[in-house]
């Protein structure tokens, strides 16, 4: 049994922590509630699995450009660039489950499930391969991912300010575990704080 003071110590850390938690998640919710009515989806949702994706194509042409978003950002992320690969060949952007306008999905977040996900999405949008995927940021790598997954379909792969060491084992694992934190760290409004913080 752990004794008064212990209990005080854990009740003045973890109070602040928790009230800082809700406060986060009731100010993202709300957030996001009057973003989706300002800024309606420019795309379509597919269903993938028990969710439904996000997915933005414009152009005609082969190959199609797939576009992968940096880390926490969404389609809207290519805003400048879609338009411009849009009036050569086929080009789509879409927002991995849990961010942009992407329900999250029940499965555990990993960035196999990421590639994984993305090709099914492509397949249930119509739009068919190869491919060239476009990536920036860890964006990049999960288009690494996807070109080693699924080599036939991949036409060519861009990477723009890839991370280091892309080849290395040990990289997939920090992408898992940064991966899985996003959704949560969307909810509790600190992807949010920390975008304003940056601008």
């Amino acid at each position: 049994m752990p004794s008064p003071t212990t209990l005080r110590r854990v009740l003045r850390i973890g109070a602040p922590v928790l009230f800082l938690g809700l406060v986060g998640a009731t100010y993202q919710g709300v957030a996001t509630a009057l973003e989706r009515r300002t800024f309606p989806r420019p795309g379509g949702l597919v269903a993938v699995g028990d969710h439904q994706l996000h997915i933005h194509c414009t152009g005609t042409g082969t190959p199609t450009v797939v576009l992968e978003a940096p880390a926490a950002g969404m389609s809207a992320a290519w805003g400048a660039v879609q338009p411009a690969v849009a009036r050569v060949t086929r080009v789509c952007a879409y927002d991995r489950a849990g961010l942009g306008w992407s329900e999250r999905g029940d499965a555990r977040y990993a960035p196999e499930g990421v590639v994984s996900e993305l090709h099914s999405l492509l397949d249930a949008a119509g739009e068919r391969g190869p491919y060239v995927i476009a990536g920036h940021g860890l964006g990049a790598a999960f288009a690494t991912l996807f070109a080693a997954g699924f080599k036939a379909e991949t036409a060519a792969l861009v990477l723009i300010d890839s991370p280091d060491g892309l080849d290395r084992p040990r990289v997939p694992l920090l992408l898992a575990g940064y991966t899985r934190a996003l959704p949560w760290l969307a909810r509790t409004g600190l992807l949010r704080a920390w975008g304003g913080l940056c601008q």
